[in-house]
């Protein structure tokens, strides 16, 4: 499959070796605090979060907090596993069941769960992402302008 894969990939593969797999899933969970309860709910996930590279099929979790003075209670967790079996055995833990049941008398309500797929992590906008041929569009304008001047500015240079 490696050789199906542009040049950039490999080389990203290659460098980050230990933690690529393509059978590697991430989920999307949004958390919100119950009114007053923001601080100790930030103060359990904290620790929830670092308890839980503990587990062998962790191998990324990226937390962000509400802005300070929006207002908002709202916190996003991107949690990415090494496979699907990974997942499924992490949520099944004693250490999550544990967490469930610290965090319940936090919550306002249950946590909204779903997994991610490719650019969707870049293109957070409440609790549903655009449509694919969306990002798809705008990752699109982004990218090609910035290969195509890249390329030019570059591809001098490496013909030497």
């Amino acid at each position: 499959m490696e050789a199906l894969l542009p040049c950039f990939w490999r080389f990203f593969i290659l460098i980050n070796r230990d933690t690529y797999s393509p059978q590697a899933i991430h989920w999307a969970i949004v958390l919100t605090a119950r009114e007053g309860k923001v601080a100790e709910l930030e103060e359990m996930v904290v620790r929830f979060v670092q308890e839980s590279f503990a587990d062998p099929g962790v191998t990324g979790v990226h937390l962000i907090r509400p802005a300070e003075g929006s207002g908002s209670r709202e916190f996003l967790l991107h949690r990415s596993f090494v496979s699907r079996e990974h997942s499924r055995r992490f949520y099944e833990s004693e250490t999550f069941r544990k967490y469930q049941e610290e965090s319940e008398p936090l919550l306002e309500k249950d946590a909204v769960i779903r997994p991610l797929h490719g650019l969707e992590a870049f293109f957070r906008s409440g609790s549903t992402p655009p449509p694919r041929w969306k990002m798809a569009i705008v990752t699109w304008l982004a990218v090609f302008p910035a290969v195509s001047v890249m390329s030019r500015l570059i591809g001098p240079l490496l013909k030497g």
